[in-house]
């Protein structure tokens, strides 16, 4: 007595079966390898926006004690280590244009302090210089804004 099914269409019915599974499982780790992309993509970009926050905080904080009083080093000290901390990490993580506006406004930062104690905070010096470090910190905001939306 032969049965009713031939055994070559169970194999074909297990072929098709296996080759539905495969690609399933194919399909699901494409899926998964693209969100796990993705979702670095947006922890990469959150760690960037944080740092580049943190610097413009610190170098607006560093700005308004050089302003407030003619600091002398003792008193931009507490500031000055934690700008070169985020301004490392920043080098790590930012494309070359926010880092060399970055730069900038470090460099900024120095000149303004250095003639505030020098010519006085009334002086035409340090009123273009105060002027430049505006300026500059406007550039490193755009590159900064420049760099978060292109990755978004």
């Amino acid at each position: 007595m032969g049965s009713a099914t031939p055994w070559w269409g169970t194999l074909v019915v297990a072929a098709v079966g296996l080759a539905g599974v495969l690609l399933s499982q194919r399909s699901a780790g494409r899926r998964d390898e693209r969100r796990g992309k993705t979702e670095r993509a947006e922890r990469a970009l959150d760690r960037r926006a944080a740092v580049y926050a943190e610097f413009y905080r610190l170098a607006a904080a560093h700005w308004r004690v050089a302003e407030d009083q003619i600091p002398d080093r003792d008193q931009l000290k507490p500031l000055s280590d934690p700008i070169a901390l985020v301004f490392g990490q920043l080098r790590l993580l930012a494309p070359p244009a926010v880092v060399d506006a970055a730069m900038e406004v470090g460099d900024a930062l120095i000149d303004y302090q250095q003639a505030l104690g020098r010519d006085g905070r009334f002086s035409s010096r340090a009123e273009e210089l105060r002027n430049q470090l505006v300026s500059k910190l406007d550039r490193m905001v755009q590159a900064m804004r420049t760099d978060v939306e292109r990755a978004l």
